[in-house]
């Protein structure tokens, strides 16, 4: 839902009856006047502004901020796509850590693990604030962050970061006012004190953060405290809630298979089957580990909505 208002919402062009036209007009080579015969539909419809989808806008940033000197190395990471949950691990030092995360089907929340195999106490700073952003290099460009984002505020309480983000009031028929980002910081042992706009965690066996974006509906009164609570509410047991989702998940994500290669091949890692292929010539593991990929990430990004078709595709 989290659309930034670019566009007034104009309705749909009615395409439908003259599908068949355009698509054959767009076999024989006519691009040109398939583009033609669309905006006359529109002019007749009575559309005569920009139409386009509006594009997405990030809610929040999180941030993990490691202390110590060690440079990190050995970096990885990886994604099982029957369960939904990406690893992200690297070395400081002579420590391990691992990132683990999912988005909860069961839970509609974000929920991040830190911890270090090798037992190292976790200190770090914890921070949720507005999304990095870059202006467009190109002038004739329009800046659509700078056109739709009003203003953008963070606040601490207690182990709980809020983030709220507000579209600029544009359009009457405006239904997303902006929304509100919690993420609920819990540790297994140390301590998490606040620190200016920031959380600092010290001496921790276990990060556990719960994460909720609730869009800002107009008509509707969004209170940050109840979002707070309602996170609250939810176990802080990561392999619990892991269990749940990847339940759903699973099934979801097991409707259909595709087998091109050895059950040995499968385990090969993306970027040696990569190095393995060429034009002409893929690995067929390559092709299976491109056909899940796809299939994981249309579904984690299917939610009340599917994905739009936006970007290069």
């Amino acid at each position: 839902e989290m659309f930034a208002p670019l566009f007034p919402d104009a309705g749909y062009i009615p395409l439908k009856e003259h599908h068949a036209t355009i698509q054959q007009l767009v076999l024989e080579g006519k691009s040109v006047e398939a583009e033609a015969l669309i905006h006359e539909i529109k002019r007749e419809a009575g559309l005569t502004q920009r139409h386009f989808t509006d594009p997405f806008v990030g809610a929040a940033a999180l941030w993990l901020k490691m202390d110590g000197a060690a440079e990190s190395e050995g970096y990885a990471r990886s994604v099982d796509f029957e369960t939904g949950e990406a690893l992200v691990a690297w070395r400081a030092g002579a420590e391990l850590y691992h990132r683990q995360f999912f988005v909860s089907r069961a839970r509609d929340v974000v929920v991040v693990r830190l911890a270090s195999p090798t037992g190292s106490k976790l200190s770090l700073s914890v921070g949720l604030g507005e999304i990095a952003y870059t202006p467009p290099e190109d002038p004739n460009k329009p800046d659509i962050y700078k056109e739709v984002v009003d203003q953008c505020e963070g606040s601490v309480a207690g182990t709980t970061l809020t983030q709220r983000m507000r579209f600029k009031d544009r359009w009457e028929d405006q239904k997303i006012l902006g929304c509100c980002t919690v993420a609920s910081v819990q540790t297994s042992g140390g301590s998490v004190e606040a620190d200016g706009g920031v959380l600092r965690v010290a001496g921790a066996e276990e990060l556990l953060v719960l994460i909720r974006t609730v869009p800002d509906r107009r008509g509707e009164t969004l209170v940050p405290a109840d979002v707070a609570a309602a996170l609250g509410e939810i176990m802080a047991d990561y392999g619990q809630l892991l269990d749940e989702h990847a339940a759903i998940h699973r099934e979801i994500f097991g409707r259909c298979r595709l087998q091109l290669s050895s059950p040995e091949a499968q385990r090969v890692s993306g970027e040696e089957l990569y190095k393995r292929s060429e034009v002409g010539a893929t690995d067929p593991a390559y092709v299976e580990k491109a056909f899940d990929g796809s299939r994981y990430a249309l579904i984690g990004s299917t939610g009340n909505l599917p994905p739009a078709l936006q970007g290069v595709w």
